[in-house]
């Protein structure tokens, strides 16, 4: 998935006590990259950073991989090394070796499009903003790669249109991107999603609504959204289908925490509907 759970419900109600989501990066140009802060020396930097145990399980991995002529058994260590980076909040040299393992195991375009969906998760984790200019071109790197080798594979298009959004000067071109694979299927969640999230950003509430309700539709599992919608709805003083949203979330919802939050606001918006 290009988009997870985490980024899902990027527009939450501001009743309701939320984490500020990944896909709010700030937009830089690709080309801008401070000394520093380039690529190689953001690995590098990771590399000092790790805790001891960590670097020492990495390095004795990657030399096994260096040594291994079987491409199967390679591609499974860098996968396990992949994950375990990920389990140590080592997304950089996560995206890195993603990359690496895409580079030198002839890699599919599938391959290429999860480094570059690593690349640019990772940039949603970065306390530096001047360290995002290097991971998003690294991103659109991975994605055009993954579109040269397969131009049918659309969340790779996805990828890329959302990173020339948040990574470019060019923000047109990217959601023209995301447009075409609209275009080209009406039901690709991800695509709605982005463009869902970038209308929010840019366009009325009503814009939004269509491309969250889409996505909901497609997806119901995805229920996260009706915060969003009840969100759009409040801001448009429909607090009638802000509430009935609520509801419907509040149905769905396991989580004690996260259920007693909404149904508070629900007794709130309630309290301003007009009496009969």
């Amino acid at each position: 998935m290009v988009i997870g759970a985490a980024v899902i419900c990027t527009v939450l109600l501001s009743f309701v006590s939320t984490t500020s989501p990944e896909g709010s990066a700030p937009k830089v140009m690709p080309q801008q990259v401070a000394a520093g802060h380039s690529l190689d020396e953001q690995i590098a930097t990771a590399r000092k950073g790790m805790k001891n145990d960590v670097l020492i399980t990495v390095n004795a991995i990657e030399g096994a991989i260096n040594t291994n002529r079987d491409a199967v058994e390679r591609v499974q260590m860098y996968d396990s090394l992949i994950r375990y980076l990920g389990k140590n909040k080592e997304y950089v040299y996560a995206a890195f070796l993603s990359e690496q393992k895409a580079t030198k195991n002839n890699g599919s375009s599938t391959d290429w499009q999860q480094a570059g969906e690593r690349y640019s998760s990772s940039a949603g984790f970065q306390e530096d903003e001047q360290n995002l200019p290097a991971l998003f071109e690294a991103a659109m790197r991975c994605f055009n790669k993954a579109i040269e080798l397969d131009p049918k594979n659309l969340d790779a298009k996805v990828g890329l249109g959302i990173c020339i959004v948040q990574g470019t000067g060019d923000p047109m071109k990217g959601i023209s991107t995301l447009l075409e694979v609209v275009a080209a299927d009406s039901t690709n969640v991800n695509a709605q999603l982005a463009l869902a999230d970038f209308s929010v950003r840019r366009n009325p509430p009503d814009k939004a609504i269509v491309r969250y309700s889409t996505a909901l539709r497609l997806r119901p599992d995805y229920y996260g959204l009706h915060l969003n919608l009840a969100e759009l709805y409040e801001q448009m003083g429909d607090t009638a289908s802000a509430i009935t949203h609520l509801e419907k979330y509040v149905q769905i919802e396991t989580d004690p925490l996260a259920k007693n939050d909404v149904e508070n606001a629900i007794r709130r918006l309630r309290a301003h509907l007009p009496s009969h």
